[in-house]
């Protein structure tokens, strides 16, 4: 797992699907990267953008100086004006940033975060995962470079790519769209904890291993095994839930440094053959159940156990888990919990 990376993703594909390249190191193009870099000071910001909207004003700032500044989806296209400002130290200028656009501002040790007034908005800023991840992230750090309007799950699988962990999340977390931001040289829950903030997820529930790290709703009910059949598996069936394997949805791409940007999720049933080759068994779904959507995402190092709960914990139903057979994994409905009796009254 690399200890330092700087990535960027700042498109946003509207229609369809669109393969872009990854960036997996920018040099620095700003003053201050180097005394940042090393904590001796903070940078100082020169801006002079005439009649810029808000989400370009972040991305110039976040783009030339080593700063850490999230802006909340929606905010993007409101208008700035006039921004000017001339070697204003950064604190300041995103205090003075977001009272000219009327934001409010939360302030944070690696980032600011401008949101739109108000008590709804304000909850955003209760997302902390301080202390949510497993011990195994605790070395990871990037900067991060994101463009509004990108789906989280297609966020998730860039980190994935570029990184090498693996994010994942239901589908009620993976849909929302992140604002502008830039991070600089941030620890792994910073950075999911920022880009919540971005999305305007709210509240956000967090299971971290050493495997993978799974972001979900709060009105999810999906258990965390989604295996129908632990009891009779044989040393056979048990060793290839253990294999690791590299797991891409919908399905792997012939150049590791592109990622494909999709507008949707996948049914299903086009995810199948793809899930089958990488796996090394035979997936199968009950009839019924093929046109359950499936969202773009890369498993990194995980046991075919792992890739399998996290396919299924995507769904906001809990009523779907997995069984394992002779020769293939068939994805089915669970069975259903039988109906409690009334015990009958004891005075009648």
């Amino acid at each position: 797992m690399p200890t330092k990376t700087t990535i960027a993703l700042c498109w946003l594909v509207a229609l369809g699907c669109a393969t872009v390249p990854i960036d997996e190191e920018i040099p620095p193009n700003g003053p201050g990267h180097a005394a940042q870099a090393h904590g001796t000071e903070m940078p100082r910001v020169t801006v002079a953008i005439e009649n810029a909207t808000l989400g370009q004003v972040v991305r110039y700032v976040g783009r030339t100086y080593p700063v850490g500044i999230v802006l909340m989806n929606g905010l993007g296209d409101m208008p700035a004006g006039k921004t000017s400002f001339r070697n204003v130290e950064f604190d300041a200028f995103a205090g003075r940033l977001a009272k000219q656009t009327g934001c409010a501002l939360e302030r944070r040790p690696a980032y600011q975060f401008l949101y739109a007034p108000g008590p709804q908005y304000a909850a955003l800023t209760n997302i902390s995962f301080s202390n949510a991840f497993d011990p195994a992230y605790a070395d990871l750090r990037a900067d991060v470079e994101l463009g509004e309007g990108m789906r989280l799950y297609t966020v998730f699988a860039w980190l994935g790519q570029i990184l090498g962990v693996t994010v994942a999340a239901d589908n009620a977390v993976a849909a929302a769209e992140c604002g502008e931001l830039a991070l600089h040289d941030v620890s792994a829950e910073t950075m999911l904890e920022a880009i919540m903030k971005s999305a305007r997820v709210p509240a956000v529930r967090v299971d971290s291993t050493p495997e993978y790290i799974f972001l979900s709703s709060y009105g999810s009910a999906n258990a965390r095994d989604s295996l129908l059949n632990p009891d009779p598996l044989d040393p056979r069936q048990q060793e290839l839930l253990a294999t690791r394997v590299k797991v891409f949805l919908p399905e792997p791409l012939d150049d590791p440094l592109t990622l494909e940007v999709h507008a949707g999720a996948k049914p299903l049933r086009a995810v199948l053959p793809s899930l089958s080759r990488q796996l090394g068994i035979l997936e199968v779904a009950e009839r019924g159940l093929e046109d359950l959507p499936v969202n773009p995402a890369v498993f990194n190092n995980v046991s075919v156990k792992a890739a399998m709960d996290l396919l299924i914990r995507q769904w906001l139903d809990p009523g779907y888990g997995y069984q394992v057979t002779r020769d293939r994994i068939v994805i089915r409905r669970r069975a259903p919990i039988p109906a409690r009796t009334t015990p009958p009254d004891r005075a009648s």
